[in-house]
């Protein structure tokens, strides 16, 4: 996790390698619908408006633990091809421009997540999971830490579990 510097701002960072190939996980991202199988803390998703392969909305209702209530969210998510890095991105935007919360105004601004997976070869991928989230308003310090650095490496650790339902070329999330 880290701090910025007089910045309501809060970043997680995760790295792993997960025995599938690269069009294996790209199955399993773009299959909105079983986030809940993988993602931490994600009880409901699926796509409400798609323009694209490559650009589409999709809802998601996330458990924030007790005492506080599920959050409903809307992503909008851009999947591009990076030359550079020879990766697959899934660049995803959540804001409260777009989605006001109308019982905590001003509690989150805005949420990046980029998730980069990069081929490593015919059978193995890199994955890295970058969450971003900007903090508007004051937020009480129990809500905070409810934000947990574990939460990435869960997700992450759910999504390598999924190598192990596959049969070594594609996974299944059944």
């Amino acid at each position: 996790m880290h701090h910025c510097h007089e910045q309501n701002v809060r970043a997680f960072r995760a790295v792993t390698t997960i025995s599938l190939p690269l069009d294996s996980l790209e199955a399993i991202f773009d299959n909105v619908q079983d986030y809940p199988k993988w993602q931490e803390s994600v009880k409901e998703s699926k796509v409400v408006h798609r323009t694209s392969d490559s650009k589409y909305h999709f809802y998601t209702r996330n458990h924030q633990g007790w005492p506080a209530k599920d959050r409903d969210l809307m992503w909008a998510v851009e999947k591009t091809w990076d030359e550079n890095t020879n990766s697959l991105l899934y660049d995803q935007v959540c804001s409260t421009n777009t989605l006001p919360e109308k019982n905590n105004p001003g509690v989150v601004s805005q949420a990046f997540v980029t998730w980069r997976l990069q081929p490593i070869s015919e059978t193995e991928t890199k994955i890295s999971y970058n969450f971003t989230i900007q903090q508007g308003g004051r937020i009480p310090n129990w809500l905070l830490s409810m934000l947990s650095a574990e939460a990435p490496y869960k997700t992450l650790a759910n999504l390598k579990n999924q190598e192990v339902l596959g049969d070594g070329n594609t996974a299944s999330l059944d």
